[in-house]
């Protein structure tokens, strides 16, 4: 049977600001810097759709088929870098998209951003669904030579058939599982983001128990999670996903997550089952925070 995939179209926008500060801190970072708006990884659960709204966009299929790329993202960063003002704080890459779309091949905004922090010194959490990061291998040793960067592979189930259905187009887990294995050899801190933990898809006890021992098998120094946010702009396409490839779930969906966020128990009971497996495999929640960049002028003691 012959599959019609719709084309994706690339808007090429030159930003006037890419650093973004966080309400609340994410992955050690206080700030945050996305290099396209829109994902062509179309999971079903993504919390990130509704901001395609602010570039005219809608937060379904606008949101993986239009995709908006900041073509002079690299030149923002370094002039915000530059900046007296600016406090040298980690920044987290990739919140609202992930920073290794296949539209980095075209682009390369992605690896553009990471010289730039090179040049400055700058920390940076970088965290990604997709096996294209072992494209810029050499350049991630570099920055993890000078303690300036950590990964997060993000992963959620290790079962393809649960895998197909939520997370369509982005890397196979065992793929995902191989890249975190060359990252820890080559010196690269990284670790898994078992993000997010669906209810009743991929929150069962051996699940998780089995990304756990997949973690700590192939290298990872660090084990966080998440459940999902359900976003204006993420509920109105999550839930008809859900209905149509397990309506048996998305009842379930409705009566938890009557707001943005699940309410219950639950959340606390899953995520304290995935506390009890990180002090089982020895992985903290999180790597060590990355220290602020060196401002010009400022010197570093050897002890």
């Amino acid at each position: 049977m012959e599959v019609i995939v719709p084309p994706v179209f690339f808007q090429e926008l030159r930003c006037k600001r890419l650093l973004q500060r966080l309400p609340v801190s994410s992955l050690g970072c206080w700030w945050t810097a996305n290099p396209y708006l829109g994902c062509q990884h179309p999971c079903a659960y993504c919390y990130a759709r509704g901001s395609h709204r602010y570039v005219g966009h809608r937060g379904g299929e606008d949101f993986e088929r239009r995709m908006v790329v900041k073509v002079n993202a690299a030149a923002v960063l370094r002039e915000e870098l530059g900046r007296p003002s600016w406090p040298g704080e980690c920044i987290a890459i990739g919140t609202a998209c992930d920073p290794y779309l296949p539209a980095e091949l075209k682009y390369n905004v992605s690896r553009q951003l990471l010289g730039v922090l090179m040049e400055h010194g700058q920390p940076c959490c970088l965290t990604t669904k997709s096996t294209l990061l072992l494209r810029d291998l050499n350049l991630l040793k570099e920055l993890a030579a000078r303690a300036l960067v950590q990964v997060q592979v993000r992963l959620c189930t290790l079962n393809e058939a649960v895998w197909r259905h939520v997370e369509p187009d982005a890397s196979r887990p065992a793929k995902r599982l191989e890249a975190l294995e060359r990252l820890a050899e080559a010196g690269v801190p990284v670790g898994v983001l078992l993000a997010p933990i669906l209810p009743d898809l991929t929150d069962a006890p051996e699940n998780l128990e089995a990304l756990a021992r997949a973690a700590a098998a192939h290298g990872a120094s660090f084990l966080g999670s998440n459940i999902p946010i359900l976003r204006p702009g993420s509920r109105e396409w999550t839930l008809p996903l859900l209905r149509e490839q397990h309506p048996h779930i998305e009842p379930q969906y409705v009566r938890r997550y009557r707001g943005v966020y699940d309410p219950s128990s639950y959340a606390s009971e899953v995520l304290a089952r995935v506390a009890a497996l990180r002090e089982w495999f020895g992985l903290p929640e999180s790597a060590p925070p990355r220290a602020p960049a060196l401002r010009a002028g400022q010197l570093s003691l050897g002890i």
